[in-house]
């Protein structure tokens, strides 16, 4: 179908003036890109997310917890949460343009989140460090809402002095995932998951790239982006075309 109107994508801010802060509603803005749809941006901070989604008629999630991205589209009416049921309502409604979900990409999407999964220590400790550049609205909710969640183990880490050491504990931790991507990317000839084209697992990739770039220093961006060859930095540089604002 056509699309007279932009698309809302609520997206959450970080520090920097009208740049986003999250790595789930990163995928949505590459998937939005990607297609050549056009779209505007509503930032939500963190307490308003839940409020706005209740608005908009959208169910409470089996986790309890609303969370962001969502889309609404004025050319259907329709509200949609959660990146992955919106790149499948994108390739359905708009399906003249690039497919996110191609056969494959589903098998290889369980593999990336099994491979994140394993390493949820890095994760929770890039979320600390990635805290400071959210908005002190949000900053303030965030803290609050995961120490609710993960009890003293987030309090630990909160607590810790040195940034450094907790950084480099995460990036420690986090290698294992990132030597079993490398892996699966080995498995088909091209820069991406599936070869020749991107798809909704390289999109995964990049925005958990693209939130260390933001959260990190530049020493600690580097030593991402040179693994494995520096393919996570190529990754990152063919995909900056489908990241749009």
């Amino acid at each position: 179908m056509s699309q007279p109107q932009p698309i809302i994508l609520y997206d959450i801010p970080c520090t920097t003036s009208g740049r986003t802060w999250s790595p789930n509603t990163m995928k949505t803005r590459y998937c939005l890109s990607y297609k050549g749809l056009a779209f505007t941006t509503l930032w939500v901070e963190f307490p308003q997310i839940a409020p706005l989604l209740e608005s908009k008629g959208l169910k409470r999630p089996a986790s309890g917890t609303y969370t962001l991205p969502a889309i609404e589209d004025p050319s259907t009416g329709s509200i949609i949460a959660d990146s992955l049921d919106i790149a499948r309502y994108l390739d359905i409604t708009y399906p003249h343009t690039p497919a996110l979900l191609p056969e494959g990409t589903l098998a290889m999407l369980d593999k990336v989140y099994g491979a994140f999964a394993s390493v949820a220590k890095s994760s929770m400790i890039f979320a600390v460090v990635g805290a400071e550049k959210l908005n002190p609205e949000s900053k303030v909710y965030y803290h609050r809402t995961r120490g609710e969640r993960y009890g003293k183990e987030w309090e630990k880490l909160t607590s810790l002095e040195h940034r450094e050491r907790l950084v480099r504990v995460g990036l420690e931790s986090a290698r294992e995932a990132w030597d079993d991507l490398d892996r699966l990317y080995g498995e088909n000839a091209g820069p991406f998951v599936l070869g020749e084209s991107p798809c909704f697992v390289d999109f995964v990739v990049a925005s958990r790239i693209k939130f260390i770039d933001l959260v990190l220093g530049p020493m600690e961006v580097e030593e991402i982006h040179s693994l494995h060859g520096g393919r996570w930095g190529r990754l990152v540089e063919d995909l900056d075309k489908y990241f749009k604002y």
